[in-house]
């Protein structure tokens, strides 16, 4: 099944889209003339809604072959925009913008698409399996790498119908992963990039800095919980709070650890300094001084992050690692990964599949996957 064109603009991110855009041999510069001012103009929109709304509109405006100009125009602006976290929110509307397309997507051309443009390993399946009907089944590494970026037990590998290494999906479902892994995609060709850029398109990349630039504090409200999410607690961070629940010894690198993290997702000084009540030594004027020189907010100083994921492993504070914690090098990466996944959830629809999905027979019973 080869792609249309059609299908390119719908997907510009596939591999068949990119040779299509190769084809039809337009540079850089010519986007700055007046045959593919539309173009920019377009492109020039579509990351001002991305970056203002959280949406790209699905439909397509003009002819194929301008249309498809769109895409890498806007991939160019919102990367030369230089923030990172406008390239987080522009990748996440455009991933948002090809679910709408991809669920409607008959399952042969999802795993087609899957397959060319991701390397998935996925096939038709069409199985009912306790009166649900599972049209795809994915390989289950292909599947884990995705799922654990979303909200809700009905994703966890252990609550998944899942048989000789393939998970089963509805096609909803495998649509809704594929966003996933379209989101990391389009960010990791935008993040970090600093090409240069004809200067007869300098004034809509200007125009676009300075609406990052207002939005700026905007994007780190969003991006930060109101408040601290207990669901979202990485699980070091969840052990050591326990530990200090219950009296127990926490050593000097874990007390460390612990206040840097708390500081550091909007907890107060005496919030966390409550916590310390409990340990054998405490001494209020000493731990409140040591939890005010960690937050910075001892005379105006540097405010301290609590250790990597590698310095928590050296000190034995790496305590039962879940599947999010093999994606992340840092704790509090952990925390606002999740919490931006319970902040995804709200816009997901409810699952097909029941919290305890029916496993198919004679298949061996399978160990949690660290």
């Amino acid at each position: 099944m080869v792609l249309t064109r059609r299908d390119c603009v719908k997907y510009p991110f596939t591999n068949e889209a990119v040779e299509y855009v190769r084809s039809l041999n337009v540079s850089l510069s010519d986007l700055g003339g007046e045959d593919y001012s539309q173009v920019l103009a377009s492109a020039e929109k579509r990351v001002t809604d991305a970056l203002t709304t959280g949406e790209i509109d699905p439909e397509i405006q003009g002819g194929y072959d301008q249309e498809i100009l769109v895409y890498p125009a806007a991939l160019m602006l919102v990367a030369a925009a230089g923030d990172e976290r406008a390239c987080r929110r522009y990748a996440m509307a455009e991933a948002k913008r090809a679910y709408e397309y991809l669920k409607q997507e008959n399952p042969g051309l999802l795993t087609q698409l899957a397959a060319d443009t991701f390397g998935w390993d996925s096939k038709i399946a069409n199985r009912t399996m306790g009166g649900l009907l599972y049209e795809i089944a994915l390989s289950y590494p292909d599947y884990l790498r995705n799922a654990v970026k979303i909200r809700g037990l009905e994703w966890k590998l252990t609550n998944r119908p899942l048989e000789r290494g393939y998970v089963y999906c509805s096609k909803s479902e495998f649509a809704r992963l594929l966003e996933e892994e379209v989101e990391a995609k389009i960010l990791s060709r935008i993040s970090g990039r600093s090409d240069s850029v004809p200067a007869i398109i300098a004034p809509q990349i200007e125009r676009l800095r300075k609406l990052v630039a207002v939005r700026a504090q905007m994007y780190a409200a969003e991006d930060a919980p109101k408040v601290v999410l207990a669901a979202a607690m990485p699980p070091c961070i969840d052990d050591l709070l326990s530990s200090l629940s219950t009296g127990k010894h926490v050593s000097h690198i874990g007390r460390f650890a612990v206040t840097a993290f708390l500081s550091n997702i909007g907890a107060s000084d005496e919030e966390i300094l409550k916590m310390f009540h409990t340990q054998s030594d405490f001494s209020e004027r000493i731990a409140r001084y040591q939890v005010q020189h960690i937050s910075g907010s001892r005379s105006g100083g540097k405010k301290y992050i609590p250790p990597s994921c590698k310095t928590m492993k050296t000190h034995s504070l790496c305590i039962n690692p879940d599947q999010l914690c093999a994606t992340v090098a840092h704790p509090l990466a952990y925390y606002r990964r999740k919490a931006r996944m319970a902040i995804a959830a709200r816009r997901d629809k409810p699952a097909q599949v029941p919290v305890q999905a029916p496993t198919p027979t004679n298949v061996p019973q399978r160990r949690a996957i660290a």
